[in-house]
């Protein structure tokens, strides 16, 4: 079966190329209904997210997708600003602060949307039918919010095979992502796995040092990304 994409994955952007390892390039692919990536900090997650939604965007015209974060600050400091626009940077000029959307020059349509919301104020806020949502840090969104955003994937384009929901995130203990993806394994999930030292291009000294300067516990969950070692801890500040 052919990929999804059906895209050249080695991304060259002025003077940047990103040369996807075989789980990045298997993500950005992937047929999934329900597609989640779970790993170490550092370890090419969101890049796979963005990547994946842009690609989407650029080659079905008219497709609405959404990008989203549980915090705005987040969502547009981490994920778009440090990620999207990182791979992107011509994207900036159709970023529309006022509606929060990047509109493509093909008509598809990028939502930026924080989910720090209930899930009845997300449902008056996206009254809009989707051909995709990704969300960054999924352990930090309630399971109600993804129910949610699922019964907005209704949107047809011709070409694409069906409406996809696809999400990173850092193990967080026998959540109720563990439960779908790991326990439960559900139809038309699929889960993929990295850890930290797979990111081929981080600094020699990155993994080192996070061994070195955190516990036991957190680096079981945050370098290898063990579903079975969480403290009960948020650590904020540690992002892709």
């Amino acid at each position: 079966m052919a990929a999804v994409l059906e895209a050249d994955l080695d991304l060259d952007v002025q003077d940047r190329v990103w040369e996807p390892t075989l789980k990045q390039a298997r993500f950005v692919n992937s047929f999934a209904r329900h597609l989640l990536c779970a790993g170490g900090v550092g370890s090419g997650k969101t890049d796979c997210l963005v990547y994946r939604a842009h690609l989407l965007c650029e080659n079905f015209p008219g497709i609405r997708g959404l990008i989203g974060r549980r915090t705005f600050r987040n969502l547009h400091n981490t994920t778009i600003g440090d990620n999207y626009f990182r791979w992107f940077p011509q994207m900036r000029r159709h970023l529309n602060l006022g509606t929060q959307q990047i509109r493509y020059p093909n008509g598809s349509l990028l939502i930026l949307q924080h989910l720090d919301l209930s899930e009845r104020e997300l449902g008056d806020a996206l009254n809009i039918n989707l051909g995709f949502f990704a969300i960054d840090q999924l352990e930090e969104v309630d399971e109600g919010v993804y129910r949610l955003l699922c019964t907005r994937l209704r949107q047809k384009i011709p070409g694409l095979p069906e409406q996809y929901a696809f999400s990173v995130c850092n193990p967080a203990g026998h959540n109720w992502i563990w439960k779908r993806w790991v326990s439960e394994q559900r139809p038309k999930h699929d889960l993929i796995e990295i850890q930290t030292h797979e990111n081929k291009h981080l600094p020699d000294l990155y993994i080192e040092d996070l061994v070195e300067n955190n516990s036991e516990a957190w680096v079981r969950r945050y370098v290898y990304g063990n579903w079975d070692t969480f403290e009960g801890q948020v650590y904020d500040c540690y992002d892709e």
